[in-house]
């Protein structure tokens, strides 16, 4: 009979020999596979740039300020422009979160307790 100390250095000496063994044959067994079923192949990936649209910055034909002004002053003014801001975006959606009354969210909280409402408002 072999001694523990022995049987312990036998084993020890053998088991990484077990692992590689072990791994070779899993690795053939997934290539033998994989060589089967070539009609299930992975697709192929293909890289597309984030910056592949990207436009650089173009510089602006600058017109002297006298003609703008007088442009601007044509077209009607800045009330023109602040028609134009106010209009809602056409390809905007509506933003109010699910489950809210938009008429609510504009008025202000009646009924609120407390010198929150009225903040720095003399008594």
């Amino acid at each position: 009979m072999l001694s523990l100390s022995l049987r312990w250095a036998v084993l020890s000496a053998a088991a990484p020999a077990m692992l590689y063994l072990t791994a070779v044959t899993a690795q053939a067994q997934a290539q033998s596979n994989s060589e089967e079923s070539t009609g299930n192949a992975a697709p192929t990936l293909q890289y597309r740039s984030a910056l592949s649209n990207y436009r650089g910055f173009n510089d602006q034909a600058v017109a002297p300020w006298t003609e703008v002004n007088d442009t601007v002053g044509k077209i009607g003014g800045w009330r023109v422009y602040a028609k134009e801001a106010r209009k809602p975006d056409p390809a905007a959606t509506d933003t109010a979160p699910p489950g809210t009354d938009k008429n609510m969210m504009s008025e202000p909280v009646k009924g609120m307790s407390g010198s929150s409402m009225n903040h720095g408002a003399k008594p």
